[in-house]
């Protein structure tokens, strides 16, 4: 069982008007009450998946705190990244990793759904 107090979701949408963007928002309990979510074209590389962790509003929850270490940025960019590169399989319509839970300041994708595009 993976074990955090804080959770993210992340995700890859396919816009109308933008097309493929990488998603990424302070998740659970905290998602409607704060409402902070953040999106990037896709694909990302480093520079942007930075970007788009140093555009949440909520960056206090990132850090360290009440004895929790702080996110490891680098290793959230990385799944930020990756979630960017399925943008070039045109067969997926969009993914979601929710929860993103951060354990020892790691994210974990504890729960992911994959939908195909639509082929019509």
């Amino acid at each position: 069982m993976v074990r955090g107090n804080r959770e993210l979701i992340a995700g890859l949408v396919r816009d109308e008007s933008f097309g493929p963007c990488v998603m990424l928002g302070i998740g659970g309990v905290l998602a409607e009450a704060v409402a902070d979510v953040a999106f990037r074209l896709a694909p990302l590389d480093r520079s942007d998946a930075s970007d788009l962790i140093g555009s949440l509003r909520t960056q206090a929850l990132l850090g360290a705190f009440r004895g929790e270490p702080a996110v490891d940025r680098e290793a959230l960019a990385d799944t930020l990244c990756a979630l960017g590169s399925l943008a070039h399989d045109q067969t997926i319509g969009s993914v979601d990793l929710n929860p993103l839970i951060i354990s020892d300041g790691r994210p974990v994708a504890v729960d992911a759904l994959v939908e195909l595009a639509d082929r019509t």
